[in-house]
């Protein structure tokens, strides 16, 4: 596999927090496009998948952009203050320091619930051509079904707490809210671009009928991989491979 340049900087985010961030670029050469990667929620930008993913994509002379949103990682901030809302805000300002450094990204990748607010995003930002959710589910609200448990917590208390990765969360009741409000104008039919649903018939957090509902529900152009055996983090680094050389593959259709 050939190297690649990894520039590391920090994008300031809607609230003021430093978002770290890093661009994966070819080693040589301009790349032919400029992708942002969005990851599952409370993911890093470093998870496995992501950085596999990315690593195979600037072999074919792509480059990826991939940040950690507040509270995140190694960026500034609470992740109890964040909500789907300002991760919307945060994707629109990482495109923005790519339009305003390189050029505007024309593919959009987003991993679970990151899938969910790259489909609503793109929806919105014009520069971007193609999509590609990956294992993601058909409304944000998903997460409060998922979160059963720290929903009716919240509801009574205004927080709940959460381990995930390890890592003890705060979650709100207004991010739950958020969630709820964002799900009521969740239109999917106005989305008319192109994309590519990849979904584990195995993934046990997000089933399989939620591909089926975005495949129903989007006007664009639409394809769909069934990924057999990926699960829904696809933490095996050949699976996330072949899945970046899905990507690329489907993707020079329209962009090359």
């Amino acid at each position: 596999m050939k190297k690649m340049n990894i520039k590391r900087f920090t994008i300031k985010g809607h609230d003021g927090y430093e978002m770290a961030a890093e661009l994966d670029l070819p080693e040589k050469g301009y790349p032919k496009y400029f992708c942002i990667y969005v990851p599952c929620f409370t993911c890093t930008k470093n998870i496995r998948v992501l950085k596999h993913i990315s690593k195979q994509l600037v072999s074919k002379g792509i480059a990826l952009l991939r940040f950690d949103f507040p509270g995140i990682g190694n960026s500034e901030g609470e992740f109890s203050e964040t909500t789907y809302s300002t991760n919307l805000k945060n994707i629109r300002l990482a495109a923005k320091w790519l339009e305003e450094n390189y050029e505007a990204p024309k593919l959009g990748i987003g991993h679970s619930m990151g899938g969910s607010a790259m489909m609503k995003f793109a929806k919105e930002y014009d520069p971007m051509e193609i999509l590609v959710t990956i294992a993601a589910p058909s409304k944000p609200d998903h997460l409060c079904r998922v979160l059963e448990r720290n929903v009716k917590e919240a509801e009574e208390t205004g927080s709940s707490k959460r381990i995930i990765g390890g890592i003890e969360f705060t979650l709100t009741k207004d991010f739950f809210d958020d969630l709820t409000t964002n799900s009521k104008d969740y239109d999917l039919s106005k989305l008319r671009k192109p994309i590519l649903v990849l979904h584990s018939p195995d993934d046990d957090t997000v089933s399989l009928d939620e591909a089926r509902k975005i495949l129903a529900q989007v006007r664009g152009h639409r394809s769909y991989v069934m990924l057999n055996n990926y699960g829904h983090l696809i933490m095996d680094e050949e699976k996330a491979i072949k899945t970046a050389d899905i990507i690329y593959n489907w993707a020079k259709m329209y962009l090359e």
